[in-house]
């Protein structure tokens, strides 16, 4: 009986996990389309992938998932460039794209362009 109550509380926390997940994807993935949409930029494979993961503190203290998502873009459809989308937990912390000349930060709430 104790081990079916194991077994029952495991599989619950990987289901929980695996949803998290993704509705994670999810939002990284409108995300990035919305920032390539804002600087008309194609999102190439209408898809992101990811590429780190680990646990962090939110402003509150509480554990949250910290996620790192891949995706490409391209300028005039003929290169791939490469864009990040940081998350903690379900809310985007920033975005990056890799531009020819610089690679273009947007953080939440501001917009910072590192050379």
């Amino acid at each position: 009986m104790a081990e079916s109550a194991i077994l029952a509380i495991l599989l619950t926390l990987v289901i929980l996990l695996w949803s998290g997940s993704m509705r994670a994807r999810e939002v990284a993935q409108r995300t990035a389309r919305a920032a390539c949409g804002r600087n008309d930029v194609q999102f190439l494979d209408e898809t992101v992938a990811l590429a780190e993961w680990g646990l962090a503190r939110d402003t509150l203290g509480q554990m949250r998932m910290r996620r790192l998502y891949r995706f490409e873009f391209s300028i005039g459809g003929t290169e791939r460039h490469g864009g990040t989308v940081r998350m903690l937990g379900l809310r985007v912390l920033g975005i990056a794209l890799d531009l020819p000349d610089h690679t273009l930060h947007e953080e939440v709430g501001t917009v910072r362009r590192i050379h």
